[in-house]
């Protein structure tokens, strides 16, 4: 009598499990005109659809910086007026404005940012210096630099004609070769500035001068303050709308808001908890001593 081993189990799983995938393969590949299978593909292709377009709105937020190692940050630079006379080389508070298709809006901004600060002046110099941990007896020169990012339109022309009616402080041109994007504007009119204090506004005006600047310099007095009698570290203070938010609420649309909502989140775990609007125009930045 012959004896018969026993079948094994792992053989015997092993069959079932290629059986299955025979059959699913055997179904995936007859022809089926289920109403439920033709709604599995309509959501498949919604799902492809939105995935495609995922790709493309990547690529055009990331381009500019994919862009930028290959060179496009190149820029000229220009001092449209320069105060030669100035013997205010620690006293100076540079205004870095990036622009791209700004005539129309730039002059307005211009013009109120210019009046503001020339009328106060001195106010702005005695907080300038209690920042600096300086004498309250110089007054502080102005440095603007208007950061031309590839703009298609007359915003060069429009700088140009502004800079004609300024005496006794200095405006620069930085003209990038081309659009590349207002992170990289910014960079290189913070890199382009000469003064103690940096700060940096956006070209529609849309933050009034008159109201950030001053609370930005003291909030950077009080970052400050505690180090007076040392180097002062490098210290960037950021200008913040969020408590505005439900006033603005009722002006965005849903879209806009659930996409603001999702960016704050990926702001908040991946960068830091501590900044509620990162999109506002104003803030300062502490360069050197």
């Amino acid at each position: 009598m012959t004896e018969r081993s026993p079948s094994s189990p792992l053989l015997v799983y092993g069959s079932k499990i290629h059986m299955r995938l025979i059959i699913a393969v055997a179904v995936l590949i007859q022809p089926c005109n289920s109403h439920e299978i033709v709604l599995d593909l309509q959501h498949s292709l919604i799902i492809l659809l939105f995935a495609i377009v995922v790709v493309l709105a990547l690529c055009y937020i990331f381009y500019p910086a994919y862009a930028s190692l290959e060179g496009s940050l190149s820029c000229t630079e220009v001092i449209l007026v320069e105060d030669v006379g100035n013997s205010h080389q620690g006293n100076t508070l540079s205004l870095v404005i990036p622009a791209y298709n700004e005539e129309e809006r730039l002059p307005i901004m211009l013009k109120s940012t210019l009046d503001y600060l020339m009328s106060n002046r001195k106010a702005l110099s005695n907080l300038f210096s209690t920042i600096m941990g300086q004498a309250k007896d110089q007054d502080i020169r102005y440095e603007l630099i208007i950061v031309d990012d590839g703009s298609k339109d007359n915003t060069i022309g429009v700088v140009r004609e502004f800079a004609t009616n300024i005496s006794g402080d200095t405006v620069k041109l930085v003209s990038m070769k081309q659009n590349s994007g207002k992170g990289a504007a910014v960079m290189k009119g913070m890199l382009s500035s000469s003064g103690q204090l940096c700060l940096m506004l956006d070209a529609d005006g849309a933050t009034e001068i008159s109201d950030g600047l001053p609370k930005v310099m003291k909030e950077m007095k009080a970052l400050l303050e505690p180090q007076c009698n040392s180097l002062l570290p490098a210290a960037a203070v950021f200008g913040s709308r969020a408590h505005l938010e439900h006033e603005s609420s009722a002006q965005r649309s849903k879209v806009r808001t659930l996409l603001m909502h999702a960016f704050h989140f990926f702001v908040k775990n991946l960068c830091s908890s501590k900044i509620k609007d990162t999109q506002c125009e104003i803030y300062s930045i502490h360069a050197k001593r």
